[in-house]
């Protein structure tokens, strides 16, 4: 799901899925990176194509694509 075009942080992403799943405890960023993790400094999904082509404009905010997310995984 797209949620907007604009780049976030994966910490935000993180934080997210967090509350989501109504974890209310501490996120550990002191892990190594993997290398493929590592090679990659950020990444943006560019929906200006679809919006210009189809008119298409994001229905879901990045909150609701995340609780939606943890939704469909809890009940698998």
């Amino acid at each position: 799901r797209a949620t907007g075009g604009a780049a976030r942080a994966v910490r935000d992403v993180a934080e997210g899925l967090a509350a989501a799943a109504g974890f209310r405890g501490r996120i550990d960023e002191k892990g190594a990176d993997s290398a493929r993790s590592a090679a990659v400094a950020w990444q943006q999904a560019d929906i200006t194509a679809a919006a210009g082509a189809l008119g298409w404009r994001p229905g879901y905010t990045l909150e609701e694509s995340l609780a939606d997310l943890w939704a469909r995984t809890a009940d698998a």
